[in-house]
C-alpha cells in the first residue's frame, strides 16, 4: 500500500566513499556520492557510518580498523560539523531518536587489542565524548540504539581474544535498558549467548522496538579465523529474536537467507550486516512491512 521511501546509504571500496540512493526520486539514475576522502583528511577512506534517525546528519569514521577518526557530517548542507577527531575515536555508531547523541565503541587502542570495553557516548552536534556506559567488564562492539531510546543492543565479544572492532570473534549478543531517557542504564543482560563454533554479531533493532535482527556465522572445523570473524564471513546468515527475549529462541530468516535467482543452489551467501529502514510501512489495511537491507 505504501511506496518505499528513504535513502539507502552504503560504503563503496571503488571510491572509498559513502554513497546514497534515494528511493523516492523519480529522476535519479546513479548513486550519489555523499562523503568522500576529500571531506576527511584528503586521502583516507571514509567507510563505517551511521545516519541520524531523521536523516539530517551522519557520523562516519576514517581509515577503518585501528584508525576510527570521527567525521560528523551535515547531510543537507553537505558540510562537516566536526572533522576529523584524532584524540577520541570510534567505530560502529548508532544514534538516539532525536539526533542529540550517538553511541560508539573503540577497542583498537587496547593493549594487544584485548580486554573489556564500555559503550562510548558522543554529543550529536560536536562529536565530543560525553561519557561512557559501564558494562561491568564486558567488551562491546556493534551497538544499536532503539528508536524509543530504551535499549541498546550490542555484540558482546570474548575479552581474552586479540581482535579489532572490525573482526570480533567468539561473540554473543547483549543489551542494556532503562525506563526512560532520564533513568540510569541497567547492567548488561544476555540477548543471545555465545555458542562454541558460532559467532553472533551485528544486532539491528527494528523500528517497532520489539525485536532484533542479527548475524550468525558457523565456524568450520580446522578453518581459519577469517571464516568466522564477523567480517564478510561466507556462512553469515540472518536471524531474529524478540526484545526483550524472554524464553524465545532465535529464528532464522529463511526467506532472506535463501538463494536468489543468480545464486543457483549455493546457500553460503555471506548474508551480513542487516540494517532496517526507520519507517514502518503498511502492506494493506491490517499488515505492516519492515524493510531491511
Amino acid at each position: 500500500k505504501d511506496d518505499v521511501r528513504g535513502g539507502l546509504y552504503y560504503w563503496t571500496t571503488t571510491l572509498k566513499s559513502i554513497m546514497r540512493w534515494d528511493f523516492a526520486s523519480t529522476t535519479q539514475t546513479a548513486a550519489e556520492t555523499v562523503v568522500s576522502p576529500a571531506d576527511g583528511d584528503g586521502t583516507t577512506c571514509v567507510g563505517c557510518h551511521a545516519l541520524s534517525r531523521d536523516g539530517s546528519r551522519m557520523v562516519a569514521t576514517l581509515g577503518g580498523q585501528s584508525d576510527g577518526r570521527i567525521l560528523l557530517w551535515d547531510v543537507a548542507k553537505k558540510a562537516a560539523m566536526a572533522k576529523p577527531f584524532s584524540q577520541q575515536r570510534s567505530q560502529f555508531e548508532s544514534w538516539n531518536a532525536t539526533g542529540t547523541a550517538f553511541v560508539g565503541v573503540y577497542t583498537d587502542d587496547h593493549p594487544n587489542k584485548r580486554g573489556p570495553s564500555n559503550l562510548l557516548l558522543f554529543d550529536g552536534l560536536t562529536a565530543l565524548m560525553m561519557g561512557q556506559i559501564d558494562l561491568g567488564g564486558l567488551r562491546a562492539d556493534h551497538p544499536d540504539w532503539s528508536r524509543d531510546e530504551r535499549r541498546i543492543a550490542f555484540t558482546s565479544v570474548d575479552t581474552a581474544g586479540s581482535y579489532t572492532d572490525q573482526k570480533p570473534q567468539k561473540s554473543g549478543l547483549a543489551y542494556i535498558e532503562r525506563a526512560d531517557a532520564a533513568s540510569p542504564w541497567s547492567a548488561p543482560m544476555t540477548l543471545v549467548p555465545y555458542a562454541p563454533g558460532k559467532n553472533r554479531y551485528y544486532p539491528a533493532i527494528a523500528p517497532t522496538n520489539d525485536f532484533v535482527v542479527f548475524n550468525e556465522s558457523t565456524c568450520p572445523a580446522g578453518g581459519s579465523n577469517d571464516e568466522c570473524d564477523a567480517d564478510t564471513d561466507p556462512t553469515a546468515a540472518l536471524w531474529s529474536i524478540p526484545l526483550p527475549p524472554g524464553s524465545a529462541q532465535p529464528t532464522p530468516l529463511a526467506a532472506a537467507n535463501a538463494p536468489g535467482v543468480a545464486d543457483g543452489n549455493n546457500t553460503v551467501l555471506t548474508n551480513t550486516y542487516a540494517k532496517l529502514s526507520p519507517f514502518v510501512f503498511q502492506r494493506d489495511e491490517t499488515h505492516q512491512v519492515l524493510w531491511a537491507t
